[in-house]
């Protein structure tokens, strides 16, 4: 939290990303030599609102925009400038290191800015393209091969199981089922899911039973994972 930092560089009154890497580096510089390190960091310099008294560095000029947009881009400039240094520290170890970056929903700014991307305010967004607010970028750098991919479209759930098979580890029970509902659905956030086909659905209006199924197994199984505290009756070790 906060309270772990100590005179760290803040950017609109929260933890840059910046110090924020730098406390990443930190822990794995004072970790034991013979123990690994996992961290599932959540930053907040790019927050939403964008209505802080910030100047950045990055305009635009091909229309009119409000400042809560420069403002945001100016922030996606410095964690892009923060992550290269990350990655920089960790192409010099000697220990096998992988980060995962990624997202949970687009960023929140004014309506008239979508209106000019997109040619229609948010109000009038179809079932897609609501869904579509939650596509974003990801990325799994290793400093060792792991093979390339682009283009990959998956849900949020399924990250962990991409990191844990690139990493070389065997996928826990619950992993396994998270699996299996990927390779029907492929993608599922807070308004839906998108089957293979690359068709958006509303959850319990057109599931075919086959798919109502998998996503109520998967809703049970999901309850009991992570509210139950002996994990190893419940999925075996």
């Amino acid at each position: 939290s906060i309270d772990d930092f100590k005179n760290p560089l803040l950017i609109r009154d929260y933890i840059s990303d910046k110090s924020d890497y730098e406390k990443i580096i930190d822990l794995y510089k004072n970790k034991k030599k013979d123990k690994s390190l996992c961290v599932f960091n959540v930053t907040m310099q790019n927050h939403n609102p964008y209505n802080f008294d910030y100047v950045g560095d990055v305009k635009v000029t091909d229309f009119s925009v409000s400042s809560q947009v420069e403002q945001y881009l100016s922030l996606m400039r410095k964690s892009d400038d923060a992550l290269k240094e990350l990655i920089t520290y960790f192409k010099k170890s000697d220990e096998p290191a992988i980060i995962l970056v990624f997202g949970d929903h687009q960023p929140h700014l004014p309506d008239s800015f979508y209106e000019k991307l997109f040619g229609k305010n948010p109000v009038q967004f179809s079932r897609e393209d609501s869904m579509k607010e939650h596509l974003i970028p990801f990325m799994i750098w290793a400093n060792y091969d792991i093979g390339s991919a682009s283009d990959v479209v998956i849900g949020n759930n399924t990250l962990e199981n991409m990191l844990l098979k690139a990493a070389g580890i065997e996928l826990p029970t619950y992993n396994k089922y998270v699996e299996k509902v990927s390779q029907t659905i492929p993608v599922v956030n807070v308004n839906g899911y998108m089957d293979n086909d690359g068709n958006w659905h509303n959850y319990g209006s057109d599931e075919p039973d086959n798919i109502k199924k998998l996503l109520d197994d998967y809703d049970i199984l999901q309850y009991g994972y992570y509210s139950d505290t002996d994990k190893e009756k419940l999925f075996g070790k």
